[in-house]
């Protein structure tokens, strides 16, 4: 199951391969949630307990409210025009420069706006999100009336969602039993053009110190550089490739240009897996 929405460094491409990946566990962890690719692509009750993080607060609203209010959610975004006063109203309300007029700008209107800010505008970031997307196909995917949120809904039930520090997540909420799948914005020059929310280097270096004392296990997922490689030498590491989202359906090399990922986790993975091999 894809998300229902884009995000920047989603990893739909690959999920379903790290998935396979994944070892048994009782309680699941995601402390850098995003658009849930990985998540969204777990089997049907796989792990007795699962815990989603993000720091995102717009984010983690959209999610609580497709979990308790999905209905509700769905009949508002599906009678929201996709059109260009619209999608400026919204920017106007999430960036705070505009109040909402009925004065009811609650969890569920938040959610809306959100939602449509990620699925009109150019960019995955609802504070930046670009232009207006103006095309045939955006427009269908806003008013697709197959459109449905009751399979997330569903995935979503008895499932905690948390909005805090990814770091402090990870110490609280680690165990024996537990398996953590870790997606931490990338370590690379300019990330703030890329992400709302970013890690510095030092909080890159705190996060592989964190891991290196956990009881559970874990894989993540990272950019490849030295920088990285350095953090985590004494932990597994394998290397993948594959064409982002954002370039998806591109032809040409050069227009869909591969992404070099690591993959590195705390326990030994023996087969071999598509997209990936072990360095």
């Amino acid at each position: 199951m894809r998300p229902p929405i884009p995000w920047v460094g989603g990893k739909a491409t690959a999920a379903s391969s790290l998935v396979a990946m994944f070892p048994p566990a009782r309680l699941y962890i995601e402390p850098f949630l995003g658009a849930g690719s990985v998540f969204w692509e777990l089997p049907d009750k796989a792990y007795e307990q699962v815990v989603l993080n993000d720091i995102n607060g717009g984010l983690v609203n959209l999610w609580r409210c497709i979990r308790d209010r999905a209905d509700e959610l769905m009949e508002k975004i599906q009678w929201t025009l996709h059109s260009r006063e619209e999608f400026k109203d919204k920017i106007l309300r999430q960036t705070g420069k505009q109040s909402c007029a009925c004065n009811c700008h609650g969890d569920l209107e938040r959610a809306v706006d959100f939602f449509c800010l990620v699925k009109m505008g150019h960019n995955s970031v609802p504070r930046s999100p670009g232009n207006w997307r103006s095309g045939k196909e955006e427009i269908k995917s806003l008013l697709n009336p197959k459109f449905d949120l009751a399979p997330y809904r569903d995935k979503l039930v008895n499932v905690v969602i948390e909005n805090r520090d990814a770091l402090k997540l990870v110490q609280e909420y680690d165990k024996k039993d537990a398996f953590i799948y870790l997606d931490p914005p990338y370590a690379i020059p300019n990330v703030k053009t890329l992400y709302e929310y970013v890690m510095d280097d030092d909080q890159h270096k705190q996060l592989a110190e964190i891991l290196k004392g956990i009881k559970g296990k874990f894989l993540m997922s990272y950019n490849d550089g030295p920088f990285i490689r350095e953090l985590y030498r004494d932990f597994n590491i394998m290397t993948g490739s594959w064409c982002y989202n954002s370039r998806a359906g591109k032809t040409d090399t050069e227009s869909c240009p591969d992404g070099a990922e690591l993959v590195i986790t705390n326990y030994r993975i023996e087969e071999e897996f598509p997209l990936f091999h072990q360095v």
